[in-house]
């Protein structure tokens, strides 16, 4: 079971440090480019409230470019795509099954959530188990977001049967996974802690950066790896 998590995880990195000249490809300006339309929505929606819905406008493109970016992905590693067609209609079917799957994920979250008026020395224990329930859903029902990518046609009950084939998989890479935000988001909270001067007052934001582009590229590339090896058959290298 371990050991099963354990490959997955390594397979899903693979992908990513196997494939850099294609992350910064798919990735990069799209990230670029939405990072700066949320940028610019929020500083007009907060500067002029009647430019509202402008900002939100541009709060939905910024959505739009990040889910085509994951929606790329998942067909260059399962379909070796690497043309520059942004195929919206799949990335509408991607948004629409990623609000559901969320809003799944929040639902089967929600008794710890209600907890979270308890002592304040328990809140962060349960936000934390909060977030791991709704990301264990997530990764079980995760196939489905593939499939809509792809174009191929998946129900939810196969993508959770799927998943669930081989018992405690799932859930070990569920708690792997959370792990390594905790340590991360620990590391990132030091970091923005530092008080850098001269060269690393520049190189510290950008070593932020690039972390997280390769970390949202991991968690890709974990439910690309979940398609392919419990729907498709592929196998962990």
């Amino acid at each position: 079971m371990f050991a099963k998590a354990t490959a997955i995880l390594r397979h899903s990195w693979r992908q990513v440090t196997g494939n850099l000249a294609a992350s910064a490809q798919i990735a990069l300006p799209r990230l670029l480019v939405s990072a700066l339309v949320i940028l610019c929505s929020a500083i007009a929606m907060v500067a002029r409230p009647d430019a509202f819905p402008l900002g939100f406008l541009g709060m939905v493109l910024a959505i739009a470019l990040l889910l085509s970016v994951a929606v790329s992905w998942h067909r260059y590693v399962l379909l070796n795509e690497t043309g520059p067609e942004r195929r919206w209609d799949r990335v509408a079917a991607y948004f629409g099954w990623w609000v559901a799957i969320s809003f799944l994920g929040g639902l089967a979250a929600l008794p710890l959530q209600l907890m979270l008026g308890l002592p304040a020395a328990h809140e962060g224990w349960i936000g934390l188990l909060a977030g791991i329930l709704a990301l264990w859903v997530g990764l079980r029902l995760s196939p489905k977001l593939v499939a809509a990518a792809l174009g191929r046609q998946l129900d939810l009950r196969a993508a959770w049967r799927a998943t669930g084939q081989e018992k405690g998989v799932v859930e070990v890479v569920t708690a792997m996974i959370g792990g390594l935000f905790v340590i991360l988001g620990g590391l990132a909270a030091a970091a923005g802690g530092l008080r850098a001067e001269g060269v690393l007052q520049y190189a510290v934001p950008a070593a932020l950066v690039l972390a997280n582009l390769m970390l949202a590229l991991f968690n890709l590339s974990i439910i690309t790896t979940l398609y392919g090896h419990y729907i498709e058959g592929r196998p962990l290298r």
